[in-house]
């Protein structure tokens, strides 16, 4: 079980059972996890400003380093779409196939398509192109 889910479960008995007169709180890592998810929040936003102070220095712009942060909220948007695609097809991909990257695929078919156009020409000793 994870332990924010032990946490939030633990805390709900205790507010249903445990008379309001009487205090409790956490303890060891249940005390720890919760004083680390709070911290976060700030961690995240010290970062997001360091990004935008270093961006600020390179552009030697106010506005520019904006502009970047502003493609953060999409660049995580196709990062997780591109994680649960890729989780997608390969759960949905058949076992008994052999699976080909389509790079690969398209490459190889082109050379293919060029080596049976040109090969016979160059076999007969005639002009290529």
């Amino acid at each position: 079980v994870p332990i924010g889910d032990a946490v939030e479960f633990i805390d709900n008995a205790a507010r249903q059972i445990i008379p309001a007169h009487i205090k409790g709180q956490f303890q060891g890592e249940a005390l720890t996890f919760r004083e680390t998810l709070g911290s976060m929040t700030w961690l995240m936003i010290l970062a997001v400003f360091v990004m935008y102070v270093i961006l600020a220095v390179l552009y030697e712009s106010y506005v520019h380093p904006v502009t970047v942060l502003s493609t953060l909220p999409t660049a995580l948007v196709g990062g997780l779409l591109t994680l649960v695609f890729g989780a997608w097809h390969i759960a949905r991909r058949r076992r008994d196939r052999i699976a080909i990257p389509y790079g690969v695929a398209i490459a190889t078919a082109g050379l293919w398509t060029l080596a049976s156009q040109y090969l016979p020409l160059a076999q007969a000793g005639g002009r290529l192109g």
